[in-house]
């Protein structure tokens, strides 16, 4: 699938809620730098370090959507985004193919038109050359004609 190739452009489209109608809103998470300290005593100007960590937290990052529609009647998607934090964790599209009766309605009348256009054009190629062999025959007859070989 070729959606990478524009991927900036579609998370700026997502960024961008004044665009076009927008569907579900998520936030991408951002990564955080978190530190839990101790105070051995409440003088100490230097709290002792427990953790530090870098996590991702979807509070701190950018508000995102999902686009309202999906373009066509047939592709459906469905999101699945954390409860607690908002943010997106799957989405699953989907899309229903299109009839067997829908594609005949189509292709057939397509290819009978190709057929009769075909069969047209051989006709007319058939007549041309049939044109080509009475005269090639006229010919022949009149130079026959002309030197006497006919009785």
């Amino acid at each position: 699938m070729d959606s990478f190739c524009c991927l900036p452009a579609r998370i700026a489209d997502s960024l961008d809620v004044g665009t076009s109608p927008r569907g579900i809103y998520y936030r991408i998470p951002r990564t955080t730098r978190i530190t839990i300290k101790k105070n051995e005593n409440k003088n100490e100007k230097n709290p002792k370090e427990l953790l530090v960590k870098d996590i991702e937290m979807a509070q701190f990052g950018n508000l995102a959507s999902l686009p309202a529609e999906t373009g066509s009647s047939n592709v459906t998607y469905k999101a699945t985004l954390d409860p607690i934090t908002g943010m997106l964790l799957k989405v699953a599209i989907t899309s229903e193919s299109a009839s067997t009766e829908m594609c005949k309605n189509i292709i057939d009348p397509v290819g009978e038109y190709m057929k009769s256009r075909k069969d047209n054009q051989d006709e007319l190629k058939q007549l041309t050359r049939e044109d080509e062999i009475l005269k090639a025959k006229v010919s022949i007859n009149e130079s026959k004609k002309t030197l006497g070989l006919t009785p």
